[in-house]
């Protein structure tokens, strides 16, 4: 073993895996002795450097030198390949062959035979099924050579996942930050860094608060694995659902969520580490949903790893490693008792032997009887304290020692009498958020509580919360889920009346956040801090909800829960959550409706009827029909009507049933306008407040303009394009406040298409730019890569150049991502593929190529164009090649794979432009070949034509060609007539 002193390169885990193009789990694995013994070579050995570890190049080297040959046999056998290897060359492979992607019969192959390599490296072994293995073997069709590349194509790959892993930071969430001073469970903590090093799945098990998470942040952080760790802390959310949605938030990127059908796919691409922290039956009601999503997720992983902590054993989720957690020994008990004393004690040990044995054990009882006897002054009065709060718990006959929840419920019993009132109320409150609140909210007298500073301090020398930083300069305050059930239990026991005071003062301050975020922060610039914030508080958010769900009595707390889930449509809109976002409108409504709140239920049932019709769950949009129905029996209010003809001008629409769409939408118009009228002729008679004056007309213009936007989306159809711009229009004109950032953008696009239908395409042009520049900066990036694709082709109707140079590399990388997204979705291998969206993705895609080409950025379209081609095409080509599906899928793939091909042509003709000043013969001919050749639809429908002509005149400034032209060339070649273009650069010679 090399020590730290001497003079050579040393590399970290994953450096090390990359240097060696193995995943890191193998190279973990050759540091095991278990490693030696079944091989019959040696391990590697490993350096400790700055208490991590690492890796020397040159052990590296020596030992990749011995694992290339001979390994030693026995008895003239080769030895069995060892376990380590065969399960690294599974995940490498995905375990398919190599060659042809065939999952059925795939085993391991020697590239060089063994007879001559006498070795079982790693680079010497690949995994192929029986075909091509016979191939190879028997038959020598499949030679040597081909199989090197291949091999050497399956660890550039694995050396790219490894760079991503070295390089993904701000998207993940990486969990709670280790405790300085961590005693006792060695054995466990080996066991875990093990299985997390060796990339298996596992599940920590055992009683609340006795240290698992802990001791998963411990192990996580020893074992180096590299994975980008993604942190779900389930007990803060209410439903499986909202976990879910949690754990696309944080694979999402550019501040979308990721799509629920690519979470497996992007897990496996970063090889992430998902931890599922305190799953207990009590913390949700849906745990079997829960469960079952869990295990659907693992089957349709092959990379990512699942780590799961919970009070409750899940007995279907099938794991690698199960972990029970019990006590801590004698030593680690004593230590970590010695670890709260103070420094200017002195400590008394032999005082706490009858402490110790109270605690069993348990770390967070241990945690609660440091804090009780440094407050008592000894071991032996803290017990003392203890029996007078549970005598009854503690003299039980048959009683020897108490076990984890009583000496737990018995110390924090004993720590709550001792806590002033504000502490106790100020323990309440963050026992009901969940989430935390920002400590200096409490600081600052945010709940009313007189001395905030001082009952903080209190809870804080008692251990009962704890402050997780959240960037250097902020903390958030946080109470564990044992001490949080604990203090709601006992406030509601024995002081229902001040709970309930408390609970509705922090309801309000959660009101006044939202308030804030609303009405100051409604600028479209202040649109990406807002959701964030609501990111910061959703839990405790949804958590209310569920507060006032749960006591129906306390109407203001309904009244309060409910305003604030009205205000968080932006944030499910934006984040691109919308069906959580429709579970949490529909819970809210019910609320609503239940206590008598008709005009509050029915905005919510109307959010709920978007955002179901967003996330096209019928059943979720019939299930708001039905409350509105409901509704509708109790009240002629005309904004409820108003509110219920939307909902069902939502659902028409999307039925296809314009007609009704335009009259429910008239008819809500008409309502709004009714009560607009009405509302200023009482705020003219009234001397409140010129801002709540303008909260409540701010409304009911939202509410005009969403009903004018129905309006223009149910007459577009009908091809009344004048009479749907005037909507839109007018529409534009009655958007106030914060819904602007997200609505202007679509308004602008639905007027452009309209003018674009006019003929008016620079108009139409100019709206879709100005479309794109809001949902960039928004973060809308599915309505981004739409409007781009729009403005693509109505550029072709534009006779001279149009200027575009508000489109920066930032908006067409962020719309390319998107789009790769969306045909990762509708091309995907393990699904068929809708004939109407594949054809409607082939429009799409070409009318951002087009604008990418047009715009001077057609150089981008290089890897865009060719990764899709590959990743996604190739695969499916072969699964028709093979029978696996259906024949008509031919069209749509053809079709997009013409798109493709045109958009790389049109990026290498940029290259050669910017390095050699011309565009040569060849790639010309390519791109008039491909147009030639291709379906009528795809050159009339999509206008492949028209963009070609115009790409080589305009943007390349070629002679002799226009869309007429061309056309004409294109006949002729149908006709077999033969034709020539003269094309001609000018003042850059001929081509």
């Amino acid at each position: 073993m090399v020590g730290e002193g001497d003079e050579e390169e040393v590399l970290s885990p994953l450096a090390a895996a990359h240097y060696l193009g193995i995943t890191s789990e193998l190279l973990f694995q050759y540091t095991k002795k278990r490693f030696a013994k079944s091989s019959g070579l040696c391990a590697l050995n490993t350096i400790e450097k700055s208490g991590s570890t690492h890796f020397s190049k040159n052990e590296l080297d020596a030992f990749n030198e011995i694992l290339s040959g001979p390994w030693p046999t026995t008895d003239d056998r080769r030895p069995t390949i060892p376990k380590a290897i065969l399960d690294h060359l599974r995940a490498e492979s995905s375990n398919q062959c190599a060659r042809c992607g065939s999952g059925i019969g795939v085993d391991t192959a020697h590239i060089a035979p063994w007879a001559e390599s006498q070795s079982h490296h790693h680079a010497n072994l690949i995994r192929l099924c029986s075909a091509c293995h016979r191939e190879h073997d028997a038959q020598n069709s499949l030679p040597t050579s081909e199989l090197r590349a291949l091999k050497e194509a399956i660890v550039e790959r694995t050396r790219t996942n490894l760079m991503m892993r070295m390089q993904v930071t701000s998207a993940t969430t990486g969990g709670p930050r280790p405790i300085a001073h961590f005693v006792g469970r060695e054995s466990e903590r080996s066991i875990l860094i093990d299985a997390l090093r060796s990339g298996r799945s596992t599940m920590i098990t055992g009683v609340g608060g006795v240290g698992k998470t802990e001791l998963l942040v411990q192990a996580l952080c020893a074992a180096e694995t590299g994975r980008p760790v993604f942190w779900i802390d389930v007990e803060l959310y209410r439903s499986s659902t909202d976990v879910l949605a949690a754990l696309r938030t944080a694979l999402g990127s550019g501040g979308v969520a990721c799509p629920g059908e690519n979470v497996a796919a992007r897990l496996d691409t970063l090889q992430a580490c998902v931890v599922f922290d305190g799953v207990e039956r009590m913390a949700f009601e849906d745990v079997d949903a829960f469960e079952d999503a869990v295990i659907a997720l693992i089957s349709a992983t092959s990379q990512a790893q699942f780590v799961v902590t919970s009070q409750v054993i899940l007995h279907g989720l099938v794991v690698d490693t199960r972990l029970k957690i019990g006590r801590l020994d004698e030593v680690a008990s004593q230590e970590l008792l010695e670890s709260f004393r103070p420094v200017e004690q002195v400590p008394e040990r032999d005082d706490d032997t009858a402490l110790l044995a109270f605690c069993g054990g348990h770390a967070l009882t241990l945690r609660l009887a440091a804090a009780l006897r440094d407050h008592y002054g000894g071991a032996n009065q803290a017990l003392t304290a203890i029996n007078a709060n549970g005598v009854a718990a503690i003299s039980l006959p048959a009683r020897k020692r108490q076990s984890p929840r009583t000496s737990l419920e018995l110390c924090l019993q004993t720590a709550y009498n001792a806590l002033s009132d504000d502490a106790q109320h100020l323990l309440w409150a963050l026992s009901e958020a969940p989430a935390g609140v920002f400590t200096h909210y409490l600081e600052g007298d945010w709940l009313e509580l007189g001395n905030p500073v001082e009952a903080l301090a209190e809870l804080r020398r008692w251990h009962l919360v704890e402050f997780a930083r959240i960037h250097e300069s902020m903390t958030r305050t946080q109470v564990l889920r044992p001490i949080r059930a604990f203090a709601i239990e006992a406030a509601q026991k024995n002081d229902l009346s001040s709970y309930d005071a408390v609970v509705d003062r922090l309801a309000r301050a959660f009101q006044m956040i939202v308030a804030v975020l609303e009405v100051k922060y409604d600028d479209p610039n202040e649109t990406p801090y807002v959701i964030s914030r609501y990111e910061d508080e959703l839990p405790n958010f949804l958590h209310l909800l569920e507060l006032a769900r749960a006591n129906r009595a306390n109407t203001e707390l309904g009244l309060v829960a409910i305003s604030i889930v009205r205000a968080m449509m932006r944030y499910f809109f934006v984040r691109r959550l919308p069906e959580q976002g429709a579970c949490v409108m529909y819970d809210a409504a019910e609320l609503a409706i239940s206590s008598g709140k008709a005009e509050r239920a029915s905005g919510l049932i109307l959010q709920l009827i978007a955002l179901a019709s967003r996330a096209e769950d019928a059943e979720l949009q019939q299930a708001g029909l039905g409350l509105a129905g409901e509704l509708e029996k109790q009240t002629d209010d005309i904004e409820v009507r108003a509110d219920i003809a939307i909902c069902r001008a939502i659902a028409a629409r999307d039925e296809n049933d314009q007609l009704a769409a335009e009259r429910h939408a008239r008819a809500a118009f008409e309502g709004y306008s009714s009560q607009l009228r009405t509302a200023i002729a009482e705020l003219d008679g009234n001397s409140g407040e010129q801002s709540e004056k303008k909260l409540v007309l701010d409304e009911i213009h939202n509410d005009i303009s969403h009903a004018l936007g129905l309006l223009g989306s149910a007459l577009l159809p009908q091809q009344r394009y004048e009479e749907a711009r005037r909507a839109y229009c007018h529409s534009l004109k009655h958007e106030r406040g914060a819904s602007v950032g997200v609505n202007r953008g679509q308004t602008l696009h639905q007027i452009g298409n309209c003018e674009c239908h006019l003929g008016r395409f620079k108009e139409a042009a100019g709206l879709y730019l100005e479309a794109a520049e809001i949902f960039h900066f928004v973060g809308m990036e599915e309505y981004l890569s739409n409007a781009l694709g729009e403005l693509g082709y109505v550029l072709l109707d534009i006779d001279d150049d149009f200027p575009l140079d508000a489109l920066d590399v930032q908006i067409i990388d962020a719309a390319m991502s998107d789009l790769a997204k969306d045909i990762g979705r509708v091309f995907a291998p393990d699904r068929p593929i809708e004939h109407a969206r594949a054809i409607g993705m082939v429009r799409k895609t070409f009318g951002f190529i087009s604008l990418a080409s047009i715009s001077k950025h057609g150089r981008m379209l290089d890897d865009f164009c060719i990764t899709l081609a590959n990743e996604r095409l190739l695969p499916l080509g072969r699964q028709i090649e093979q029978g696996e599906r259906d024949q008509d899928e031919r069209f749509p793939l053809a079709m997009m794979d013409i798109a493709l091909r045109l958009g790389f042509y049109a990026a290498e003709a940029e290259r050669a432009l910017v390095e050699d000043g011309d565009i040569t013969r060849d790639i010309v001919n390519e791109m008039l070949m491909t147009v030639c050749n291709a379906h009528d639809w795809v050159r009339n429908v999509v206008r492949i034509v028209d963009w070609l002509a115009i790409l080589l005149s305009r943007r390349w400034r070629f002679t002799g060609v226009n869309p007429d032209r061309l056309h004409e060339f294109v006949q002729n070649y149908d006709d077999d007539i033969v034709d020539y273009l003269d094309l001609e650069r000018r003042n850059d010679g001929s081509v």
